[in-house]
């Protein structure tokens, strides 16, 4: 067993090997023995176990696996159009894109089409001052009061 997960080996379990160092923590709930050096083509395995067959990890989580970037809060993964994706769980959330056929080459995209997805579904960053929804879908503005 060369990855450990929390599903694997339980809660208390997996937080007591990451404590005592057995084990080195990858993403939320995967984590590599300590042995076992955290390099690309062990990223990609892992990051590919994290998204449903036929589907294909992109972007930004996509770029992590190549060694390019951070590690990913949540994995966008592609699908062909017309798919649908039911009861699917894993260490970090994941958001279906059906975009046509995905490109092949496994279930992580290359660095180019990674990039370019990456740059696609990027969040745009929320102002400072920026107002949710209010009740009934309606945006809720601030109200200047006048003093009495």
């Amino acid at each position: 067993m060369w990855i450990v997960t929390r599903a694997d080996v339980g809660r208390l379990a997996f937080g007591r090997l990451v404590r005592d160092g057995i084990v080195v923590p990858l993403l939320p709930g995967i984590a590599l023995p300590r042995d076992i050096p955290d390099v690309p083509a062990v990223r990609r395995h892992v990051l590919g176990a994290c998204v449903p067959v036929g589907c294909q990890a992109t972007g930004a989580a996509a770029l992590w696996a190549h060694g390019a970037a951070e590690a990913p809060s949540v994995i966008h993964a592609r699908h062909r159009a017309g798919r649908h994706v039911r009861n699917w769980s894993g260490p970090l959330p994941v958001v279906f894109h059906g975009i046509g056929v995905a490109p092949p080459g496994g279930a992580v995209a290359d660095a180019a089409t990674a990039s370019r997805d990456a740059s696609r579904w990027a969040e745009p960053p929320q102002p400072a001052d920026a107002v949710g929804p209010g009740q009934n879908g309606r945006r809720l503005a601030p109200v200047s009061r006048r003093a009495s």
